[in-house]
């Protein structure tokens, strides 16, 4: 693989973490997977949030692709899963979020208000890049 490839970073039962050196763009992708235990996500979503901070995050755009992402909105599990979100997004200049659902767009722009992110919430991959690579 050349060095300028994407290589994967992260890749467990709940997300995976890809990064490419050329576009200085991170792509987290939550899994479909279902969250089993509070302990488990915080492990799993820890690996992502090291693997984040290693690559440096004011110099990286991110992706945050949660097309498969189980729909849950159950008030104690969000809260539990808010730190996991803010330590995820924490300090990358701009974030766009990828939805599959007009109620999933809803959710995570209501999250991205309360997490105080610079965000867009799109429906593809193409709109993400093109927010992503866009200059300030």
């Amino acid at each position: 693989m050349a060095e300028d490839s994407p290589r994967t970073l992260v890749s467990n039962e709940y997300c995976r973490v890809v990064f490419d050196p050329r576009t200085q763009i991170a792509r987290f992708t939550r899994t479909s997977a279902p969250i089993q235990s509070l302990e488990q996500a915080a492990r799993h979503f820890g690996e992502a949030i090291a693997a984040l901070d290693a690559l440096g995050r004011a110099r990286i755009r991110l992706i945050i692709d949660s097309r498969e992402a189980p729909m849950k909105n159950d008030p104690q599990y969000e809260t539990a899963m808010a730190e996991h979100r803010r330590q995820v997004a924490r300090g990358i200049p701009r974030i766009a979020v990828i939805v599959k659902t007009a109620v999933g767009r809803l959710h995570a722009q209501r999250l991205g208000k309360e997490d105080h992110l610079r965000q867009a919430v799109v429906g593809t991959d193409e709109e993400a890049l093109e927010y992503l690579t866009r200059p300030d």
